[in-house]
């Protein structure tokens, strides 16, 4: 007896879709790290700027994109 396969034209449900990828985050998501990413690297360039040593402008920088994040998630709507 001859083996038969299930030859289906429907692709597999991995593949299946519309064909449009989906983005890895939103856009809300992306302006409000990038608005962060841009305050904290500002503040630590000024930290820097202002005689601090590199470890400690480096934290404040930090600390900046921290509050930032909150800062723009509450502002930037939804």
């Amino acid at each position: 007896m001859p083996h038969q396969e299930n030859v289906s034209s429907e692709p597999p449900p991995a593949v299946k879709g519309d064909g449009v990828a989906k983005p890895l985050v939103d856009l809300r998501s992306a302006v409000v790290m990038l608005f962060a990413a841009l305050i904290g690297l500002a503040a630590g360039v000024l930290a820097f700027l202002a005689a601090a040593p590199p470890p400690q402008a480096v934290l404040v920088g930090g600390g900046a994109f921290g509050g930032a994040v909150l800062f723009f998630n509450r502002v930037i709507g939804r």
